[in-house]
């Protein structure tokens, strides 16, 4: 089994490497343990994100990756506004606009969640990602290329894991307007990851599989 906070800090350090980035409340942050110039070039490409630090194991977890490189002052505020409503729905949030379309990787603590609770958290996400769409690319014809948000969901419990796992698929939304919420099950006491959605890039279910290795 690994530890919620170990898996946590590896997510973080490997979605970084993948190019998201991470804001706490005093700014835009990476873990510390990536390269400079991975950091540097994560600061160019990604724009900004967000990271509300969670209590128990998940705050543990962001302060021991060292989630703690300030690069300055923010200077997108409408991004910022939008991941702050959206981080009342998840422990951490990081967003990727390196592909054109606004991914949300999110970060949730389901030990304490009753899968009705998660589903609904799924329907507020989707809601609530559909904000991001004006800061995705257009693609040739004008149309958006709208928003993916990506719920990885944290179990220390097999059974819990495996019987939301049945239910998971209620987890996925896709609205006309391109916007995409899909959930993914890491359960931490098997050491695997489930995706219930087709990945268009091939790298949600390898950034969390790489974070699940030993």
């Amino acid at each position: 089994m690994i530890p919620k906070s170990e898996f946590v800090r590896r997510i973080l350090e490997v979605s970084v490497k993948s190019g998201y980035s991470f804001l706490t409340p005093d700014g835009l942050k990476v873990p510390e343990r990536v390269s400079e110039r991975n950091r540097f070039i994560a600061s160019l490409i990604t724009g900004v994100g967000f990271c509300l630090a969670g209590g128990g194991a998940i705050g543990a977890a962001i302060a021991g990756a060292g989630v703690g490189q300030t690069f300055g002052k923010l200077e997108n505020e409408k991004i910022a506004k939008a991941l702050r409503r959206l981080s009342e729905y998840c422990d951490i949030a990081g967003i990727h606009l390196k592909n054109g379309l606004s991914m949300l990787r999110l970060i949730i603590d389901a030990d304490t969640l009753s899968d009705s609770e998660i589903i609904g958290r799924s329907l507020l996400i989707q809601e609530r990602a559909s904000d991001f769409k004006e800061f995705s690319m257009n693609s040739v014809g004008g149309r958006n290329m709208g928003t993916l948000a990506q719920m990885v969901l944290l179990y220390t419990d097999h059974a819990r894991a495996a019987q939301f796992s049945k239910v998971a698929k209620k987890c996925k939304h896709r609205s006309w307007g391109g916007v995409t919420t899909c959930p993914l099950v890491a359960d931490l006491e098997a050491e695997t990851v489930t995706l219930f959605q087709f990945d268009p890039f091939g790298q949600i279910a390898k950034d969390a599989a790489t974070a699940m290795q030993r």
